[in-house]
């Protein structure tokens, strides 16, 4: 047995593939919930109605369509939210039509079209992007590759994005989370690669919520195995980022797949037990709850948790042959499977030279 004890299953090296997974269906606009404000005016619920904010997209020129102003009252017939219109429209294929009822400027209308696929990022003249997947426990993960357009080999990064479930399909010269870091990656020259979380974006699986720190690690064991099986990859030169949450798988993968070094950024440093306590206490007192209060709350949620701590780190996976079973039991939450890590010790047993940031944002 290695210094490192497996934390993750093992799984097999996945096939490269251009773009199998297909696109999640889309209104072509950015939605917000409508501004409180408007809905006494409007005569509108509290939980009903979305705002379109803007179109991220050219509609096409032969219908109606959504414009920015406009309230989507109802889609196919129900009342909708922000979050539940995204979900029934990424449940719906490319080219489906449907029936929307809106509010413009102030006046009913109905509107019928045919949904069109999610714009994709279209690159530069510095790098082009690629949509590709990897698969993990059975499910398909959207990968996306930006790679320079100077012939040749070229050093590669993968990013590992923090815990919340936020799509990263998006222009990296655009306001995405996190696109400064990786548009600064792309255009000086590296292969970068991003992953969407299961249930996320085009990803498979899900939701989510029920995802495990087992099952997630794997995801990003596979899109590294993919990243350093690309032609145009100098696999001397691979990088792992790690932001917030991302710093702890990093460290489980980049010990189990050698590479270059490690960026860890925001991350814990503490056990996850200590991390969410801490996290309950400063949140509540950023939100002008009362120290008794706060003491009362991190003591209920230290006994909810009952997490228990073992030490941790990770072994060379093994590859399983085509068709074979990826499934272990895991624990059903991501806190569960995070509760058996130590990050400094398994960043200590990788041979990557590792570059942690710590910082904060000015409060003034």
């Amino acid at each position: 047995m290695s210094a490192c004890s497996s934390l993750v299953c093992a799984c097999s090296r996945p096939l490269a593939r251009a773009d199998g997974l297909p696109r999640k269906a889309s209104l072509g606009a950015a939605v917000a919930p409508v501004p409180a404000e408007q809905r006494p005016r409007l005569r509108l619920p509290a939980d009903t109605g979305v705002l379109v904010s803007s179109l991220v997209t050219t509609p096409p020129s032969s219908v109606k369509w959504l414009e920015p102003g406009d309230i989507i009252l109802a889609f196919e017939g129900a009342a909708v939210t922000p979050a539940s219109l995204i979900a029934k429209v990424g449940a719906l294929p490319v080219g489906k039509s449907v029936v929307l009822k809106v509010l413009r400027k102030g006046k009913p209308l109905e509107l019928r079209l045919a949904l069109i696929e999610k714009p994709r990022d279209p690159g530069s003249d510095q790098y082009a992007v690629a949509y590709s997947d990897v698969t993990s426990h059975g499910h398909r993960m959207r990968t996306i590759i930006t790679q320079p357009r100077t012939p040749g080999r070229h050093p590669a990064l993968m990013f590992i994005q923090g815990f919340s479930p936020i799509s990263y399909d998006y222009r990296l010269d655009g306001p995405g989370l996190d696109a400064p870091i990786l548009l600064a990656f792309a255009r000086g020259g590296f292969v970068t690669m991003r992953v969407d979380k299961p249930g996320v974006g085009d990803s498979e699986g899900g939701p989510f919520a029920t995802v495990d720190f087992v099952t997630e690690t794997d995801i990003y064991r596979q899109a590294l195995f993919q990243l350093k099986g690309l032609e145009g990859v100098d696999t001397s030169n691979v990088f792992v980022f790690g932001h917030s949450m991302g710093g702890a798988f990093g460290p489980v993968v980049a010990c189990e797949i050698p590479v270059r070094g490690m960026i860890l950024y925001g991350i814990e440093s503490r056990t996850w037990h200590e991390y969410l306590l801490d996290t309950v206490r400063y949140q509540e007192l950023l939100a002008g709850k009362s120290y008794a209060g706060v003491d009362d709350d991190v003591r209920a949620s230290s006994r909810a948790s009952s997490i228990r701590h073992s030490r941790a780190g990770c072994s060379t996976p093994r590859r399983r042959t085509s068709g074979a079973s990826s499934r272990t039991r895991t624990s059903p939450r991501t806190g569960r499977g995070a509760a058996h890590a130590s990050w400094r010790r398994t960043a200590r047993a990788t041979s990557s030279p590792t570059r942690s940031i710590i910082g904060w944002w000015p409060t003034s």
